[in-house]
């Protein structure tokens, strides 16, 4: 069982105008995995998990006469809006020999709210080649879908970022992602490294509208704008195991457009 909270109020003035950002997130989690070892070349996992959200979100931004205070948000009418995530999944770590290994399965997710449902299915897999005793090759497939959304804004000095809930309007965003990595460790795997590149690809990506502006009200739905994104790049690795001086060093090299 897992209780968590998190809340974000900031007020920002530049000449005469003002950002005001409240976000607020309480959540309760409950989930348990089992694992079913059915002979050696399997093992099995599977389990659930169920959160629930409470969010008070909103904000606004607008011009004021210079000198003049900023008023202050009412956080009691901002009205909190209650949500669902669910998810169950099982997967299978299938060793087909010495040199080859496959973990796969399956994660079907959902989300609940007073007005909306999403239940989706999420297949991934993996397959990892040994070339020889030093080496081998990874390549893996993921699908993903994310219900909560952080939407970013900037009318002020400092950025504000809220999160809101998937709506009708809102719909979950997708990913798909494929990547394939070559591992190869060094002096009787003293040194491990490796090389990995990625790409993946998004849709229903969410930010807030060009020229819009915060106002005081929970529903931001309609100030949004949905849109694609893609994200690729490669990833290198080196760790020393052992000796006095060990340790690891790791540098990621990527795009993101949306």
């Amino acid at each position: 069982m897992i209780y968590n909270t998190y809340l974000q109020d900031i007020s920002t003035r530049q000449d005469n105008s003002f950002s005001q950002t409240y976000s607020g997130i309480n959540d309760i989690t409950g989930k348990t995995e089992f694992h079913y070892y059915p002979n050696q070349k399997h093992t099995i996992k599977m389990g659930a998990q169920f959160t629930g959200h409470r969010f008070i979100s909103s904000g606004r931004s607008q011009t004021i006469i210079a000198g003049t205070k900023i008023p202050d948000l009412n956080v009691l009418k901002i009205p909190a809006k209650h949500v669902s995530e669910y998810a169950v999944y099982i997967s299978d770590e299938f060793t087909l020999s010495d040199r080859i290994s496959l973990n796969y399965g399956i994660r079907a997710p959902g989300f609940s709210s007073s007005n909306v449902t999403y239940n989706k299915l999420e297949p991934r897999a993996t397959i990892k080649a040994g070339i020889d005793s030093t080496s081998s090759i990874k390549a893996s497939y993921t699908q993903m879908n994310q219900f909560i959304h952080l939407i970013p804004n900037s009318t002020a000095t400092l950025p504000s970022d809220i999160y809101i809930p998937s709506s009708k309007l809102t719909k979950p965003q997708f990913s798909t992602q494929y990547s394939i990595g070559y591992f190869r460790n060094f002096k009787e795997n003293n040194y491990e490294t490796s090389v990995e590149v990625y790409y993946k690809d998004m849709d229903n990506q969410v930010l807030y509208g060009e020229g819009n502006q915060l106002t005081d009200n929970s529903d931001l739905d309609k100030g949004l704008v949905y849109g694609k994104g893609e994200s690729y790049g490669a990833e290198f690795f080196v760790k020393k195991n052992s000796g006095r001086l060990n340790g690891w060093v790791s540098y990621t090299l990527s795009w993101t457009n949306q």
